[in-house]
């Protein structure tokens, strides 16, 4: 997608039927996170306080300082599959991939739970309404 009043790139579209994560990485990432709330034992497990009860959530970079194969993963899959996708998305048709340092500013685990959703009266099971500090 391009702003219409510059015509700047400014928001990635995948194409094709690559996923970034493969359903091993997907269970290692869900192993990791059902490891980490039985531990919790009620005490909240993000830094965000946002949260609707029932949900969990917890930061990736949590989960990777507590298993070095997981992070060793998600480091190959930023480094092999999001990376390059980024540069490439926002590339100027004329140009090469921008260059320069990427990092991930924030990626968190949610897990929703849909019966404590519907038992409290909500359409579904969601976050609360609220704005990313990452858009600023």
């Amino acid at each position: 997608l391009k702003t219409s009043d510059t015509n700047r790139k400014i928001a990635v579209k995948t194409i094709g039927d690559v996923p970034v994560f493969t359903e091993d990485d997907i269970s290692m990432l869900r192993d990791a996170a059902d490891r980490r709330f039985s531990h919790a034992n009620g005490v909240p497990t993000s830094r965000y306080t946002m949260q609707y009860e029932g949900n969990s959530e917890v930061h990736l970079d949590d989960l990777c300082a507590a298993d070095p194969s997981l992070k060793m993963r998600i480091d190959k899959i930023l480094q092999n599959k999001v990376y390059p996708l980024v540069r490439k998305a926002f590339a100027n048709d004329d140009e090469d991939s921008p260059e320069g340092p990427l990092c991930v500013y924030d990626s968190i685990f949610v897990r929703y739970n849909g019966d404590q959703a519907r038992a409290l009266g909500r359409d579904g099971a969601s976050q609360p309404l609220h704005q990313d500090g990452g858009i600023y």
